[in-house]
């Protein structure tokens, strides 16, 4: 049984992985996102984010792309994300560029010249021919080498009289401000240079409201924590929401070992001794015994003073015989023993992208993510093998599963120890693409799909997807399986139907591919997605 659920939770609250759905917008992110959009849009060529460790730097990068992906023009945008610029020499690099475009180039033995030639083709084809906004994301930006800032440079030099032909965005620690320093030629294109802060007092509370809601504990909130664990939680982590996320799982750990329902300053401070070390300016403690200088210290920081003062009066008088008696909680015994306080339980290798819809909300039997094993058979755990060509490991990761994550990304390395860099993978590679069930429902309003093909393998089912015949309409790979079919590679048409009548007219226009072709408005509900819709 999972921890989370003992605490009657649906989903786990503080995983630290960089899911969207626990994306809390504070002001500081609030306005780095807006301010990286305006100028990727109007194309200003080259912006930083700078911040200390765990401020949010990626999960920012990665709310960003979301928000490019989501909206209303999202085909007006190209872009490539490099998590790890750690490259040895400048040919590395530029190939990871290119590749990462797809971007063709004499694969044998290309020369820097041939590679930023046919790059600087590419910008002027996508940028001035076709309108588009070509944006480079680099995460980890403090591991740029300096021959990377001097090809950089020479990238925001394609421009036309009015606009970048690419647009730049750097996230780096604040160590990378010393590479500017060096490299005026390059800080000198800077557009804006951006900071990401801790969190307030008031925005740490936010911050974990926020997931416990996320996760379905909204009416649990209460009684893990007052005014006074918020306050612990933000001195003990300095505001720094990675340390954050890491103390509040710690304490729902601590809860259910200790059967306590409150997370008290003494169980924080014992939670707060397994963080890792952590070199940042601690908040200096104030005397809670003093509760009127707690007030007017919150005052002057800017903390809405609307939590009970109840809770400060009860919290300051109360005896640790009462505190031990009141905190007390009946939990059911989980069916698996609860690891030791310093243990972290292993996360879940993917966790759904998107909510499933209830089976009432569409009219359909959807299965779920743990059907996996029927009567008749049991899901695989792989779905084949797929050899590199151009692009990059997370191109194939968005076409195969629908669209990128972190999890998904460690998932395939896991099963591929040969690959040493994710942004650099030779052409040829054989790479082991996992079988991994997500939780999915066709859109509620536009449940009618159409299959245009299957094929017998993944490798064939890709194949036919990158080379799809210009006439034909936007398409995507879509794996599922159940018994009666066992595993199915299909290319399934993007656009999805409000009715039958809709998704037939649309088949009749897939020229040749019509006879193949069919209409899907309901699945099986033993069946197994690995795609997401």
């Amino acid at each position: 049984m999972e921890y989370f659920k003992i605490l009657d939770l649906k989903r786990e609250p503080f995983s630290n992985s960089p899911d969207p759905d626990f994306f809390y917008l504070s002001e500081n992110h609030w306005d780095c996102l807006q301010k990286i959009e305006l100028a990727v849009r109007v194309r200003r060529g080259l912006s930083v984010v700078l911040g200390e460790v765990g401020t949010g730097k990626t999960t920012v990068c990665r709310e960003f792309l979301i928000k490019l992906k989501n909206s209303s023009n999202a085909d007006q945008f190209e872009t490539q994300l490099i998590l790890d610029p750690d490259f040895n020499f400048p040919l590395e690099f530029l190939r990871t560029v290119a590749d990462g475009f797809g971007i063709a180039y004499e694969e044998d033995n290309p020369s820097e010249w041939h590679l930023k030639e046919g790059i600087k083709s590419y910008l002027f084809q996508k940028g001035v021919a076709e309108g588009k906004i070509v944006v480079l994301l680099i995460d980890e930006g403090q591991k740029l080498p300096p021959f990377c800032l001097e090809k950089l440079r020479e990238f925001l030099n394609y421009e036309t009289n009015e606009f970048k032909l690419l647009q730049i965005v750097i996230f780096a620690q604040n160590e990378f401000q010393e590479l500017l320093d060096e490299h005026h030629n390059f800080s000198d294109r800077v557009n804006q240079l951006l900071f990401l802060s801790p969190l307030s007092l008031r925005e740490t509370e936010n911050l974990i409201r926020h997931r416990l809601t996320v996760a379905g504990g909204e009416e649990s909130i209460s009684s893990f924590f007052n005014f006074w664990s918020f306050w612990t939680i933000w001195r003990k982590t300095g505001g720094y929401p990675r340390r954050i996320i890491s103390l509040c799982h710690q304490i729902m750990l601590s809860l259910i070992i200790s059967k306590k329902k409150r997370a008290t300053p003494s169980l924080i401070g014992a939670a707060a001794a397994y963080l890792p070390v952590h070199k940042t300016k601690k908040i200096p403690l104030i005397p809670i015994t003093a509760a009127a200088a707690v007030i007017i210290a919150l005052v002057f920081a800017g903390y809405s003073l609307d939590f009970n003062y109840a809770d400060i009066g009860k919290y300051l008088s109360r005896s640790k015989s009462t505190e031990s008696k009141t905190d007390e909680l009946t939990l059911p015994q989980p069916a698996i023993p609860i690891p030791p306080l310093a243990a972290t339980p292993p996360d879940p290798l993917y966790e759904a992208a998107a909510p499933a819809e209830s089976p009432a909300a569409v009219g359909k039997t959807l299965p779920t993510a743990t059907a996996t094993i029927s009567e008749k058979g049991k899901a695989p755990e792989l779905l084949g093998l797929l050899t590199m060509q151009r692009g990059t490991l997370s191109d194939i990761i968005q076409r195969v599963y629908g669209a990128y994550t972190y999890r998904r990304l460690q998932a395939v390395i896991k099963y591929n120890p040969q690959i040493t860099n994710s942004n650099n993978v030779r052409p040829g590679t054989k790479i082991t693409i996992p079988a991994l069930p997500v939780e999915t429902a066709p859109p509620r309003d536009k449940p009618y799909l159409v299959e245009a093909a299957t094929a017998g393998s993944l490798e064939e089912a890709y194949h036919q997807l990158v080379n799809l015949p210009g006439d034909l309409p936007p398409m995507r790979l879509f794996a599922y399986w159940n018994p009666k079919q066992g595993t199915v590679f299909a290319l399934h048409l993007k656009e999805t139907y409000y009715d039958e009548l809709s998704a037939t007219k649309a088949v009749e226009k897939l020229a040749n591919w019509s006879a193949r072709a069919r209409v899907i408005d309901s699945w099986d509900s033993d069946t197994v997605f690995f795609t997401v819709f």
